[in-house]
């Protein structure tokens, strides 16, 4: 039973990196895609690559960008997915097949964890099912095809395990899992900030339907620890994120209005699809997508009505949310959007397809098995053109994100990314006093008449002195952010901004000894250490815990990768 079970798992493992070698063939042979964040994400793991070597872990700003004038964006853009692209790029040394590794490496762990999740439910065969459909899913492969949705797209190979450890919390199979939920919430807080909003919300939801009602409070206690602990974990960039976000441009009306308004991101709009000259608001690709799974999941939908398998609180919540998310990407919930407005910061309603996409996969897999069988011994032959008709809507449309897609070979991908380490931001990262006129300064220092003598220009921190003349302010090509700190000749001076968002103070007429440096605020300071302390100690727990049950483990069982024992 044991050696079965293992072989099992190790092919429908083997079916699963086939699974994500597949979805990346045409990134493997063509290059990397491209879309319009693409140049903001490499900038993103450039500014933290030129930070870890410099000696800072997590920089408190990307000082190469715009000009050298810097940009906050690292402050408020969850960092996880591009540590990770350094990881791989410090063993490849090149961005290119960093990324692929990277790339694919989301497409199986995405399919692992939905594989792992559905067999708490259904049969191996079953998930294999579904981690195929979640895998090819045709807004998962845009995520990164064609938008290049890249943070988006990792988030997806995460909030899998997420509803995995949820299912086992709530069916109390073992006491990690509450560490291994915080862990696995910690790092969506970490990848994506619009996929943990509407994770959570939806998280909540299916924690609703699976708790037992015999031990509810138990498992709410639990699940809220893992909450709790994920804050912990994630502190050192939330404290940072939640306090200074009213001082970045993307918190203003205009990213949240026309374009960027959740108003005119809803599939299937009447004037979306009306105004099909639209580039920018039609979203007729977005439609397909989510027709294709709709489509997918009818034959489930017809079974569910007839009552023709067992529904069990994992098929409800699957049934639920799954309704939900559909709904939450049509007009017709737009009375939800207006009433709650931290809804709204995830800007396009079409980001709840991740949730549609996942939850669709796997109750998609209940009417394709049944279908199976049902296609054996059936002579009506409107059955198996109605089904082919449905998987031909859903490889077409993923076959058709693929092909559309703009590629960029190796050495052009490579010199792409390197070209935009210095390169203009997008505005939306800028703090809210910075103005594009700030470039016409093309001095580091403008003093006037005075010398200066600049003895070191470091990302945090600047040195430089100012000979002796009239007294004057002073600008640097620098954008303003009120955690830089200036003394001049050991005294400390208040820093303010001009109107173009550069750094401005006043020195005296005598020569001027200066330092400029960075400092975190002692709020973020103090959540950072927490953040270490709860890692460490998370690390203990995980450690005793594993310690404690290879103990207690039967010597003719083991545990397969989903934890549960096996003869």
């Amino acid at each position: 039973m044991r050696e079965s079970a293992n072989k099992q798992f190790v092919i429908h493992f083997l079916f699963l990196v086939a699974f994500a070698l597949l979805a990346m063939l045409s990134s493997f042979v063509y290059g990397i895609t491209s879309g319009n964040d693409i140049i903001f994400h490499y900038q993103t793991a450039l500014a933290i690559k030129d930070s870890i070597s410099a000696g800072q872990i997590y920089p408190s700003l990307m000082a190469n960008l715009n000009h050298g004038f810097g940009d906050v964006a690292i402050r408020f853009y969850p960092p996880l997915s591009y540590y990770t692209l350094n990881f791989f790029h410090f063993f490849t040394r090149e961005w290119y097949f960093a990324s692929q590794i990277q790339f694919f490496l989301i497409f199986l762990c995405g399919g692992l964890g939905t594989y792992l999740w559905s067999k708490e439910e259904f049969s191996a065969q079953q998930s294999l099912i579904a981690a195929a459909i979640y895998t090819f899913a045709p807004h998962h492969l845009n995520q990164i095809y064609n938008n290049f949705l890249f943070a988006e797209f990792s988030s997806t190979a995460i909030i899998p395990f997420c509803f995995l450890y949820v299912t086992r919390i709530c069916r109390k199979k073992n006491k990690l899992d509450v560490l291994f939920l915080a862990i696995a919430y910690a790092f969506l807080i970490l990848t994506h900030l619009p996929l943990t909003i509407i994770g959570s919300i939806v998280l909540g939801i299916y924690a609703l339907f699976m708790l037992p009602k015999d031990n509810f409070l138990s498992g709410v206690f639990k699940l809220s620890g893992a909450v709790v602990s994920a804050l912990i974990l994630t502190a050192f960039y939330w404290s940072r994120m939640v306090s200074e976000l009213d001082w970045v441009q993307h918190s203003t009306p205009k990213y949240f209005s026309d374009t960027w308004g959740y108003q005119n991101n809803f599939l299937f709009r009447i004037e979306g699809i009306l105004n099909f000259q639209d580039d920018v608001l039609n979203l007729w690709l977005a439609d397909l997508m989510l027709l294709a799974i709709f489509l997918l999941a009818i034959p489930s939908f017809i079974l569910l009505i007839k009552n023709k398998f067992a529904v069990s609180k994992f098929v409800r919540a699957l049934f639920a949310i799954l309704i939900f998310s559909i709904f939450m990407t049509l007009p017709l919930s737009n009375f939800v959007w207006t009433t709650l407005p931290f809804l709204q910061k995830v800007q396009f309603p079409w980001r709840w397809l991740a949730i549609v996409s996942l939850f669709g996969a796997i109750f998609s897999s209940i009417g394709i098995v049944r279908l199976s069988e049902t296609l054996k011994n059936s002579r009506h032959i409107l059955l198996p053109i109605g089904v082919g008709a449905i998987f031909f809507i859903f490889i077409f449309t993923s076959a058709f994100i693929i092909k559309g897609a703009v590629y960029h070979p190796s050495q052009e991908f490579n010199s792409q990314v390197g070209a935009m380490a210095n390169g203009e931001s997008f505005e939306c990262w800028w703090t809210v006093w910075a103005q594009k006129s700030a470039f016409d300064q093309k001095d580091k220092v403008s003093a006037g008449e005075r010398p200066v003598i600049i003895r070191n220009w470091l990302a945090t921190e600047r040195n430089f002195s100012v000979g002796a003349g009239e007294s004057r302010e002073i600008t640097l090509a620098a954008f303003y952010y009120p955690h830089w700190k200036a003394t001049v000749n050991g005294q400390f001076v208040p820093i303010t901004p001009t109107s173009s968002g550069t750094i401005s103070f006043s020195i005296p007429a005598e020569a001027a000894n200066i330092r400029l440096f960075f400092e975190e605020p002692f709020l973020v300071r103090t959540a950072s250490a927490l953040s270490i302390i709860g890692w460490v100690v998370i690390t203990v727990l995980l450690t005793i815990g594993f310690a404690r049950r290879r103990q207690n483990q039967p010597t003719d069982k083991i545990s397969d990768t989903s934890g549960n024992l096996v003869e």
